[in-house]
């Protein structure tokens, strides 16, 4: 009997506009906001904009090209038809592109890993500890899609504190030439992330982008032991080089179901992106941005689409 699909029923073009009626969307081109608390948007036809802000929350674009962000918390994402541009947020998300080229894009919400070089150092275990829920699920669906890790810079107070602009802000660039001492700076895990469907005669392809970001190495296993290789397991470190702060430190997995992967399947860029954008911005003793006000520290690969979500919030805040 075949199984019962929730997300292709909910995308149906027949049924996708009504039931978008009751969570606030329409056919058009929507711009949703959630709450802190579990939401569920769907947005229906149109080219659509979604944010779950924090909680656990379910979203679906429906048709059109959407961007949807989930915030923290473990999330559910679906893209629907159309080329569409989701990004978890911290938590165990599940992102489902859906038919089109899809961009799924996972970001540093593990924390910060144990030095590699003594097997202890690690700054802020404590904060660290609290990320219980942090791995990824991501589904491109068909067409190509593009699965992108990305990995962000934190450092001591001390260090960051001589790096800060007039406006406030965090030259991490600055940060990143730190490295007197094990984890003055480093770069925070993306946990254990999986692929369930690459496809490269779909055109489908992973970047991985962080400073000093390096594939350690490309394992294929099998999962039957039918004696048959049938998914990959993506090793993820720092490397700079036998020096430096947070040299060969992990920085997660990323287990990938479907075609074997190889290296030329996996183009690395060594990017650096910021934990948190300002110092004074966060609690006492927090070190990481939680992304629920609608903007992704640093970043840039969401298209901006957080700006739009932030000033459509402020809109509606002061109507």
């Amino acid at each position: 009997m075949a199984r019962f699909n929730l997300n292709n029923f909910l995308d149906d073009s027949r049924f996708e506009d009504f039931f978008a009626r009751f969570t606030g969307g329409s056919s058009g081109h929507d711009h949703l906001n959630g709450t802190t608390g579990g939401n569920t948007m769907y947005a229906g036809k149109g080219d659509d904009e979604l944010a779950g802000m924090a909680g656990s929350d379910k979203l679906d674009g429906g048709t059109g090209n959407d961007d949807l962000w989930g915030g923290s918390g473990n999330d559910n994402l679906s893209g629907g038809n159309g080329n569409d541009t989701l990004v978890g947020g911290f938590g165990a998300d599940r992102m489902d592109g859906g038919a089109g080229n899809d961009v799924l894009l996972s970001r540093s919400d593990a924390g910060e890993m144990v030095a590699a070089q003594d097997g202890k150092t690690q700054i802020f275990a404590d904060e660290t500890a609290a990320f219980k829920a942090v791995n990824d699920t991501l589904t491109g669906g068909g067409g190509a899609d593009t699965f992108r890790f990305e990995g962000m810079v934190n450092a001591k107070d001390e260090i960051v504190a001589k790096h800060v602009n007039a406006d406030g802000t965090i030259d991490w660039n600055g940060v990143t030439g730190e490295n007197g001492a094990t984890h003055d700076h480093w770069v925070d895990g993306f946990g254990n992330d999986v692929i369930r469907d690459f496809n490269r005669a779909q055109g489908d392809k992973i970047e991985i982008s962080a400073h000093t970001a390096e594939v350690k190495s490309i394992e294929h296993k099998d999962s039957n032991g039918d004696g048959k290789d049938d998914y990959s397991v993506i090793t993820v470190i720092s490397q700079q080089g036998n020096a430096g702060a947070h040299d060969e430190d992990l920085l997660g997995t990323i287990t990938v179901y479907g075609n074997l992967v190889n290296q030329n399947d996996i183009n690395v860029t060594q990017t650096v992106y910021g934990a948190y954008e300002k110092v004074g911005e966060l609690g006492a003793g927090v070190h990481f941005e939680l992304e629920d006000d609608g903007v992704l520290p640093n970043g840039g690969s969401d298209g901006g689409h957080h700006d739009q979500m932030t000033a459509m919030a402020n809109m509606m805040a002061n109507a």
